[in-house]
């Protein structure tokens, strides 16, 4: 998933942009989220943490705050160098002072009556996703998986846990940020996982990083998100062997 993060300090500009946004991404079915729509730099760079980067970065350059956009922006490089930075500014005279910065902007928006700021919106949130995703594809650790219209991408340490529904055969992930349900089989889902992912259970495959403790008696797991899984008695064994060996056994 592709976040997007809004800094702008005019309430109005702000709110627009993200309504923008939020349309263009339900029309298109890109798998792009808000992160979050800030009237201070020192919120947005608050706000980030590195599960939701890389991420697209909508400035306006001249914020009357604690750092003005550029500023703004090279705080935002040191955490996200992959990350895409677009400036949104009515002062065309200030686009050269980004190339100081050495910012690898993306492109840069002019608030201007005779610019369509939906269509400026538009080819920059389209060029961000392609380039998103093509290198997203090209990661080794990279899963996608189909959830509703989203083919969504993830990586591998970021799923806990990964769940088949059995009354409405479907199967759902379970990830550091929330949950995701799609119809995509177990089966086929387990041949492009690596290998700290087993079958715990013919219910449950597990992502070995994330669990804390194994309960051998009464045959459960315990995860760090605070997840109890089950354990077959027949995994047992493998699932131990797994933990000692860092090996995979992924068969039912």
């Amino acid at each position: 998933m592709l976040n997007i993060y809004i800094c702008d300090d005019v309430n109005e500009e702000l709110h627009n942009i993200e309504q923008l946004i939020s349309n263009l991404t339900l029309l298109k079915g890109w798998d792009i989220e808000i992160a979050g729509v800030f009237s201070s730099p020192v919120q947005l760079l608050n706000a980030l943490t590195p599960e939701k980067i890389p991420g697209l970065y909508l400035l306006d350059i001249e914020l009357h705050a604690e750092l003005d956009g550029l500023q703004l922006a090279a705080k935002i490089r040191e955490k996200d160098p992959s990350g895409f930075i677009v400036f949104i500014t009515s002062h065309e005279e200030c686009i050269g002072e980004t190339f100081k910065y050495q910012l690898e902007t993306l492109d840069f928006i002019t608030k201007s009556p005779c610019v369509s700021l939906k269509e400026s919106l538009s080819a920059v949130l389209n060029t961000a996703y392609t380039r998103y995703r093509t290198k997203t594809l090209h990661n080794p650790h990279t899963i996608t998986f189909k959830s509703g219209q989203y083919l969504r991408f993830f990586h591998s340490q970021d799923i806990v846990y990964i769940e088949s529904l059995a009354r409405t055969h479907q199967t759902r992930l379970h990830t550091c940020t929330g949950q995701f349900t799609g119809y995509e089989p177990m089966k086929e889902l387990a041949k492009r996982l690596d290998h700290s992912f087993v079958f715990c259970h013919r219910s449950y495959i597990v992502n070995i990083r994330h669990i804390v403790s194994i309960d051998t008696a009464h045959r459960t797991l315990l995860l760090d998100t605070g997840a109890v899984l089950p354990i077959s008695l027949r995994k047992l064994s493998p699932l131990l062997k797994c933990l000692e060996t860092g090996t995979k056994d992924l068969q039912r």
